[in-house]
């Protein structure tokens, strides 16, 4: 998650949804309960208008470089990671690495 210069609001509504998640997964885990929270990133009207940001959002000037920000990339549906319930799975969206954490 980024957060981002004039945007205090934004970023403490990401970060609550993120804690949520992870306190829902601490609490409800001995139910058989999961909680993810996914956080795709894209470029978009706010992510242009952020002082800072837009030359990081920019679309490459190549075409035939990769554009990590194009919204197109973001998946449409979202798809559970396969684990014991005593793994956490983490998929780094921009180099497709995952990683296991076991409790």
């Amino acid at each position: 998650m980024l957060g981002n210069a004039g945007q205090t609001n934004y970023g403490a509504a990401k970060a609550g949804i993120a804690a949520f998640s992870t306190i829902c997964a601490m609490e409800l885990g001995r139910y058989g309960v999961r909680s993810n929270a996914i956080t795709p990133m894209a470029r978009t009207r706010l992510t242009e208008q952020t002082p800072g940001l837009e030359d990081v959002v920019r679309a490459p000037e190549d075409a035939s470089v990769f554009d990590t920000w194009d919204p197109a990339n973001v998946s449409p549906i979202a798809y559970p990671f396969p684990g014991s319930p005593d793994t956490r799975c983490f998929r780094d969206r921009r180099t497709s690495a995952f990683a296991r954490v076991h409790r």
